[in-house]
């Protein structure tokens, strides 16, 4: 039987987590520049170093979705689920560890998906707005353009 005691033990040490998490994940993205991690093995390798008190976290949550029952690959697909969730968490706790609520609204975008329902996805904390899905665009456009240009230049 649980006491409210173990509760608050629980919910201190995960809130720690939680925000060692995301501030290995804020300097990754946001300080560093660099894009999200989208394989759950170098996402686990690259929390665990950046902040050793975070060994073990992940297997913690993968763990408690009763991997022992799931085949090969609902395994794998599952590590990815866990992955998203971590950035989902931390994403929550700071609203600037954003990039991959972005690539996901990019791939939304360009697979067709709605303004409304890109908008909708993003009320319910899964991917950034249309707007910022827009804006992100015109960046890469941009950026496309600058680094066509500059290659031709050197070619030429």
């Amino acid at each position: 039987m649980y006491t409210s005691l173990d509760a608050v033990n629980f919910s201190s040490i995960f809130n720690d987590k939680i925000k060692r998490l995301t501030t290995v994940l804020d300097n990754y993205q946001c300080h560093e520049n660099n894009e999200p991690i989208n394989d759950p093995d170098e996402f686990i390798k690259m929390i665990e170093t950046r902040d050793p008190e975070l060994i073990g976290f992940f297997e913690m949550l993968y763990q408690s979705m009763n991997p022992v029952s799931k085949n090969p690959t609902t395994l794998y697909n599952l590590k990815k689920k866990v992955m998203i969730l971590c950035y989902q968490m931390a994403g929550l706790r700071n609203k600037q560890v954003t990039s991959a609520k972005k690539k996901i609204g990019l791939y939304l975008s360009s697979s067709g998906t709605s303004a409304s329902t890109i908008n909708t996805l993003s009320n319910l904390g899964f991917t950034t707005t249309y707007k910022t899905v827009t804006r992100e665009k015109k960046k890469i456009v941009k950026s496309h353009e600058k680094r066509l240009l500059e290659y031709l230049r050197n070619k030429v």
